[in-house]
């Protein structure tokens, strides 16, 4: 082996990067249970010292501990390795960023069952239907996703957004075609197909900072 050649990862980060993945493709979930309410807490082995940060679930928005039991912060206490260290196993394990598939999310409002634009209140998504808006750089077209359930939870809408405060969805979907890529993990495809509902009706918080217009 040469001087260059990288060093095998130790199990348990390897461990921890293959526990990253398949949670963040819906693979796999994290330990835990539902109360009465369809509120999500994780159970005393799954819970880190860090779910301590996280707000409580509520009745409309139940799964806060799920969503943070996928980041790398929390799987890297769940195995007692360094966040780094995970996060450069992820990158050999997927070294190039993905340019469409099955497993990026998007956060829309819900309007009597139905599905719409958060941005422009009149888009709707239907599961199985592809909604087709050429990608141009510059946020000039496009429909938005992220490759996690967490960040699209915390995309933030302009706030002339004509459903701003209606409740919102995160629907996984299938994302093809030309696409840009923004800071944040936001990504513009030209082509995206709903393929199920991941949050249903959950009063999402708007996060302030870079403007993503759903």
């Amino acid at each position: 082996m040469g001087e260059n050649t990288p060093k095998e990862a130790p199990a348990d980060v390897i461990a921890a990067a293959e526990t990253y993945l398949a949670r963040q493709d819906r693979a796999e979930h994290p330990d835990g249970y539902f109360d009465k309410a369809g509120r999500w807490y994780p159970s005393d082995t799954e819970i880190q010292g860090c779910c301590g940060r996280i707000s409580g679930p509520t009745r409309n928005y139940p799964y806060p501990y799920m969503l943070h039991c996928r980041t790398a912060v929390h799987i890297a206490q769940l195995y007692g390795v360094a966040v780094g260290d995970l996060k450069r196993q992820v990158n050999r394990m997927r070294p190039t960023p993905r340019e469409g598939g099955e497993s990026y999310y998007k956060a829309v409002a819900v309007v009597n069952g139905r599905y719409f634009s958060i941005f422009d209140g009149t888009t709707e998504y239907r599961l199985g239907e592809t909604t087709t808006d050429r990608a141009r750089q510059g946020h000039m077209g496009g429909i938005y996703c992220y490759d996690n359930e967490a960040d699209a939870r915390r995309a933030a809408v302009p706030s002339s957004s004509a459903l701003l405060h209606a409740p919102r969805a995160i629907l996984r979907v299938r994302a093809e075609g030309a696409y840009c890529r923004y800071p944040g993990d936001k990504l513009a495809f030209s082509h995206v197909t709903p393929l199920e509902v991941v949050c249903d009706t959950a009063k999402l918080n708007n996060n302030p900072g870079t403007i993503a217009t759903l």
